[in-house]
């Protein structure tokens, strides 16, 4: 691991739709390259985004997800 980043979870943050925070969080801020995923993951504003939408999303930003295998 070569970075890890701390978000505070704020009202703000947490009323980002799915879109946006894939753009703002991930794409431009951590520029991320590569996602492993936890089976219980969801994202964005009340929890709407799956990993299904992360890869579709993940494509447009030029990045990948896997979810985590037990």
């Amino acid at each position: 691991m070569e970075r890890v980043h701390v978000q505070r979870f704020s009202r703000s943050f947490a009323a980002l739709a799915p879109a946006a925070f894939v753009e703002q969080v991930l794409a431009k801020r951590l520029k991320a390259r590569w996602l492993l995923i936890g089976e219980d993951f969801r994202f964005g504003a009340k929890r709407v985004g799956d990993l299904a939408l992360l890869k579709k999303l993940g494509e447009r930003h030029g990045f990948e997800s896997k979810p985590c295998r037990r």
